[in-house]
């Protein structure tokens, strides 16, 4: 007896060509003519991942609204004093253009424009620290001691 054990058959040879040859011939058989048997694993892993698709998904939307709504985009955003002084501003804005339409569209470009300004100076603050590093550390005369 060479395999198996003791009173089972003997495999027969042709039988067995098949199981040895089949990775052989699927190397040599071109790629679009394949086909391709996935492991049953693989099958349940991919049905178990779409039903749970639609639970990932909600978690990841929602979850940071239902543990944190304060930290959340999807929750109450404004304030309720955000909203009058929106409100207040659109007000003073509209009424200052029917008004005075010249000094409105001046303090208008004079608002949109102090950001802008304040970049610069932060910019030329950072300037001018690069300037002072770059002279070297200052010198300072140690007094002896007495």
């Amino acid at each position: 007896m060479v395999s198996g054990r003791a009173g089972e058959p003997r495999p027969d040879r042709r039988a067995a060509a098949p199981t040895i040859l089949a990775p052989v011939l699927l190397e040599k058989q071109p790629l679009e003519e394949r086909e391709y048997d996935f492991p049953a694993g693989r099958v349940i892993d991919s049905a178990l991942d779409e039903a749970r698709c639609s639970e990932r998904l909600d978690r990841a939307v929602n979850d940071l609204l239902r543990q944190r709504p304060a930290d959340s985009a999807g929750g109450a955003m404004v304030w309720p004093w955000q909203r009058a002084a929106a409100t207040l501003a659109a007000v003073l804005i509209a009424g200052g253009i029917a008004l005075a339409p010249d000094t409105a569209i001046v303090a208008l470009t004079g608002m949109t424009v102090l950001p802008f300004v304040c970049v610069a100076l932060l910019r030329l603050c950072a300037l001018y620290e690069v300037a002072l590093a770059s002279r070297g550390p200052a010198r300072r005369e140690v007094p002896a001691p007495p």
